[in-house]
């Protein structure tokens, strides 16, 4: 397997001999790259074998702000326009593209301040030179289980183990479903897709599997290679319809 971090390992595993000897490990850049970066990469440019896990996305701020969930930032952002510091990093991250989607659909007035990655804005958050951002668990966990942290809201369809109410429960329709998982070169035979999903399947309750998914805070949820791709699609729509902001062409 080719664990690829970019476009050049994606372009191996996309120009390989459909055999099932060269696969992928995809994470949602392979999708805002293709769309936002201009990558040869495209993100349909695979067979889709299994969703791993959804590695899903927070909205956070400090534990001392003076608001507790997703709802009551909004108000506090609408009597307040302009006043809250959002971070944001790359265009093509997933924390930006669920900032701009948010920001957008609550028409909330905030001051977008832009850092090179994520790790840079939670600094930004600690450090109160902005006041929200949104990331992954695993990259603050440290932090909220200090209580330097409070997590307003999980852009996933339902909760999961750290039981924090979701977009949907505070009224927002938005969701975020981020998978990894396994992708094959494009024109692999059908049934050797399937035969490789079933093995996949069959070590997937592993103990270590399991341990290793809750090291990195990826929930564990196995997906079929159609709603692998299902997710990617959604995540593409998430984009094309916020692509002004991201391009930073909206007015």
């Amino acid at each position: 397997i080719v664990d690829p971090t970019g476009a050049t390992a994606w372009g191996k595993v996309q120009k390989a001999s459909p055999d099932g000897y060269t696969l992928a490990c995809l994470s949602s850049t392979v999708v805002t790259a293709d769309l936002i970066g201009g990558s040869p990469v495209k993100y349909e440019d695979f067979d889709y074998v299994t969703g791993m896990g959804m590695d899903p996305q927070y909205i956070y701020c400090k534990s001392d702000a003076p608001y507790n969930n997703l709802q009551e930032l909004v108000d506090y952002c609408k009597t307040n326009p302009g006043k809250v510091g959002w971070a944001t990093a790359a265009p093509t991250s997933a924390s930006t593209i669920c900032s701009v989607a948010i920001i957008n659909q609550a028409e909330i007035d905030v001051n977008r301040v832009v850092y090179e990655t994520g790790s840079d804005s939670l600094v930004g958050v600690l450090g109160g030179f902005v006041d929200v951002a949104v990331g992954e668990y695993g990259d603050m966990a440290a932090q909220v289980d200090a209580g330097e942290l409070k997590l307003l809201c999980l852009l996933s369809e339902e909760r999961n183990a750290l039981d924090i109410p979701t977009s949907g429960e505070q009224g927002f329709d938005f969701i975020f479903e981020r998978p990894r998982g396994i992708a094959a070169p494009k024109g692999t035979d059908p049934a050797l897709v399937k035969r490789m999903a079933e093995a996949f399947a069959q070590a997937y309750d592993s103990a270590e599997f399991m341990a290793y998914l809750e090291s990195v805070a990826i929930d564990p949820v196995l997906q079929s290679g159609e709603e692998f791709l299902a997710s990617y699609r959604t995540i593409a729509g998430t984009v094309t319809d916020n692509m002004a902001a991201l391009t930073g062409q909206q007015q």
